[in-house]
């Protein structure tokens, strides 16, 4: 009877040694595998983050060029104006001019 109990104990001793090695092992795997997923999701943000500022870069680039658009064709319409009082303008500062001449010069 005390062989049979020697032998019971020394059996759950290589059961609970094999349980332990089991543990460990899972437990390493298992930190194995959440590195890994970790480095993936990492890797993920990342590929994400740098989507989103290439993205919000070429929305800024396209609202410039619109601005610059805009600017550009408010400007050529201050020039077209400015043209357009200066030509129907032009006469009457000739005709200015010329009597301002006359007047200082005479008819000479």
């Amino acid at each position: 009877m005390r062989v049979n109990t020697i032998d019971e104990v020394k059996t759950i001793e290589r059961e609970a040694e094999t349980l332990e090695r089991d543990y460990k092992d899972k437990l390493k795997q298992m930190e194995v595998e959440t590195d890994e997923k970790i480095k993936e999701m990492k890797e993920k943000v990342e590929a994400d983050l740098a989507q989103f500022t290439h993205q919000q870069a070429s929305k800024k680039e396209e609202k410039l060029e619109k601005l610059k658009v805009a600017i550009n064709e408010e400007q050529q319409k201050d020039i077209d104006q400015l043209k357009t009082n200066f030509k129907t303008k032009e006469d009457k500062l000739v005709n200015a001019v010329i009597e301002e001449v006359m007047r200082t010069y005479g008819n000479s």
